[in-house]
């Protein structure tokens, strides 16, 4: 994948379900609640974070049409991805992008309080993705 370094570590982190999710870290005793930080209703899974919450849901509606086609329902993050790089090896870079930008959107409300909008999550993906195959 021609993307950033980090953005290939998050994606090996959540293929590896290693991120520091609610669910993991509830799993070790540090926080209280599995449930996920921005819908509240679900435990914090990695795929879940990064696929399945609603929050994402307007992500992925936003962005490209063969990506917003896309459905793979409850499975790991590995099996989500795996099926990406089957249907659209041409979006991968930007599949992996935006999830990248999903982990941060996610601990800018979780450190931050702020939480920036489907667009800006597009945007800021697209950029990086642009700014990254230019550098190379």
């Amino acid at each position: 994948m021609e993307i950033p370094n980090a953005v290939k570590m998050l994606i090996w982190r959540a293929c590896h379900d290693s991120l520091p999710t609610n669910q993991n870290l509830f799993k070790r005793e540090i926080v209280e609640s599995p449930l996920c930080t921005v819908c509240k209703t679900d435990p914090e899974t990695v795929s879940h974070a990064l696929w399945s919450c609603i929050s994402v849901q307007d992500v992925w509606g936003s962005c490209s049409k063969r990506l917003r086609k896309v459905v793979v329902m409850e499975k790991s993050f590995k099996e989500i991805l795996s099926y990406i790089f089957s249907v659209n090896e041409d979006e991968v870079a930007d599949f992996a992008a935006i999830v990248y930008q999903f982990w941060r959107r996610r601990n800018s409300l979780v450190f931050e309080e702020k939480f920036l909008a489907p667009e800006i999550v597009v945007q800021l993906a697209h950029q990086a993705v642009l700014n990254y195959k230019e550098a190379v």
